[in-house]
């Protein structure tokens, strides 16, 4: 449905007008973003969905062929393309000029029989772009009051010297019908001469006796039909302002959020292993002492000696006195051996039960000293093999504490720095923001500032044709004015030659 056409209903929501302005206008639905656009920046609904259905998009729906597909390389934002039809620019033609002339146009250009035109306003391309537009079966297209350049426009006559029967006529053209309420022609557009009345008739035959019919005289300077200055006095479309700038919202970042620390695992100190308790063989106890057998106290060096020493004695007294071989001197040796061993053998006894009982002796003390030494070293080394593990749980806490605060304050670090980064990353982004924002808004100056040059500049341009028309027109007018007098007067003076001929011709009879 065209925009005019739209039946805004208070109770429907903004957003689902706009929604059926795509639909009815670009055939399809519009996405969240471009509604919310439309919506953070809109001034009324009706001018935004006016705004959408004089984009290029809605052009280029329009103009899509039958079978609903977009044009892959449409010519020029309309579409139009090749010779424009008679009484049309050709400029405007080519061009994105959307008035309800040229839009038709680009639909109806080279159609010739009614039939082509009736399908043409049923389908739902042109039913697209004007809504509610109805065929006459012959030559005409209402359009139902649809406004263009602010001027409703009804009926208009497309065709030439139609022929519904036949189906025929003289070709498309853009005119006004009986009873129209059309907008002026577009500025220097050219109204084809049919040679037919505005319904398309043929000018009946003259009664050769009748007073001379002639085309009427031009009009008046500067009051031609409808009060205007003829095709130089129509304005041109105002200018239309771009859409105002509409900044893009800046959706800033999350915050930052730091990781979590992960704690080690908790210290474990290690177990210390008790040594096996002190252990030392039992004390053996020596032999009981055994007395000396004769063998013994025979073995014993101070019997030996002291036995060695009384026998030389008597020796040598035997000697002394010449009976050392004699019977008495071997008895006396004999008596004082066995006396000797007699009274020795106390001493041997004595002598070895000392040394029995001082080898025991030193034997129990060394035994005594040995255990006391390996009681004490065991003990040593229990109390040096204990330091040292304590000495290395110490270092393994230290260690372990060290590396925990290293981690953590690596980690903090880290942590910053990754605050930093993001921080940093945040505002490059904002200034990102700005700078877009800022080279989008000079870009609709810069843009607003070359239409609007352009648009000055075309209507300096236009206002000089419009002078030089006017003038034109003058000199035009008194040359046709003469023209039609001498003409009007030939036809009079012929007339009345023919009346006084025939006049003539009667009286002789």
């Amino acid at each position: 449905m065209a925009y005019e056409n739209w039946e805004y209903s208070r109770a429907l929501n903004d957003g689902e007008n706009i929604r059926r302005a795509y639909l009815g206008y670009l055939g399809r639905a519009p996405s969240q973003e471009e509604i919310d656009a439309y919506l953070a920046n809109s001034i009324d609904v009706p001018s935004d969905i006016k705004d959408i259905a004089n984009s290029n998009e809605a052009q280029l729906y329009r103009l899509r062929p039958p079978d609903g597909s977009v044009p892959s390389t449409p010519a020029g934002p309309s579409g139009r393309t090749g010779q424009a039809p008679g009484g049309f620019d050709q400029t405007k033609w080519e061009s994105d000029h959307d008035s309800m002339k040229y839009a038709a146009g680009g639909f109806l250009a080279g159609l010739t029989k009614p039939s082509e035109i009736k399908a043409m306003v049923e389908s739902e391309a042109f039913q697209d772009r004007f809504g509610g537009a109805t065929f006459d079966g012959k030559d005409k297209i209402n359009f139902n009051g649809i406004e263009s350049d602010g001027v409703p426009v009804y009926e208009v006559d497309v065709l030439m010297r139609a022929d519904q029967a036949g189906d025929t006529s003289g070709g498309f053209w853009w005119g006004a019908g009986s009873g129209d309420s059309v907008s002026s022609p577009d500025p220097g557009d050219e109204i084809p001469d049919t040679g037919v009345s505005g319904d398309g008739d043929i000018v009946p035959s003259q009664n050769p006796l009748s007073a001379p019919v002639l085309a009427p005289p031009p009009n008046t300077f500067g009051m031609g039909p409808g009060g205007g200055g003829g095709t130089m006095g129509n304005m041109i479309t105002p200018y239309n302002p771009l859409a105002a700038y509409s900044p893009e919202t800046y959706v800033p970042p999350d915050p930052y959020r730091p990781p979590s620390y992960a704690a080690a695992t908790p210290y474990q100190p290690g177990t210390y292993d008790a040594a096996v308790p002190f252990s030392r063989d039992e004390y053996v106890a020596a032999t009981p002492f055994e007395a000396p057998t004769a063998a013994d106290m025979a073995a014993d060096p101070s019997y030996q000696f002291r036995l060695q020493q009384g026998q030389d004695a008597l020796e040598r007294s035997g000697a002394a006195r010449g009976v050392t071989n004699t019977g008495g001197t071997l008895k006396d040796i004999l008596d004082y051996g066995q006396n000797a061993a007699s009274q020795e053998y106390g001493n041997v006894y004595g002598r070895m039960r000392d040394t029995y009982d001082a080898n025991e002796r030193n034997r129990f003390n060394a035994y005594q000293a040995n255990y006391g030494n390996a009681m004490d070293a065991y003990g040593m080394n229990e109390r040096n093999r204990f330091g040292a593990f304590g000495e290395n749980e110490r270092n393994r806490a230290g260690a372990y504490n060290t590396n925990e605060a290293n981690r953590a304050s690596g980690f903090d670090r880290n942590v910053r720095n990754a605050e930093t980064a993001y921080n940093t990353n945040a505002e490059n982004r904002y200034q990102a923001y700005t700078t877009n924002e800022m080279a989008r808004l000079n870009e609709n100056q810069t843009a607003e500032q070359r239409r609007a040059g352009a648009y000055n500049t075309n209507l300096n341009a236009y206002q000089n044709q419009q002078n030089y028309g006017l003038r034109a027109q003058g000199q035009q007018f008194d040359q046709d004015f003469r023209n039609w007098n001498t003409q009007w007067n030939q036809q009079r003076m012929n007339q009345n030659d023919r009346f006084n001929q025939m006049y003539q011709l009667g009286g002789a009879q």
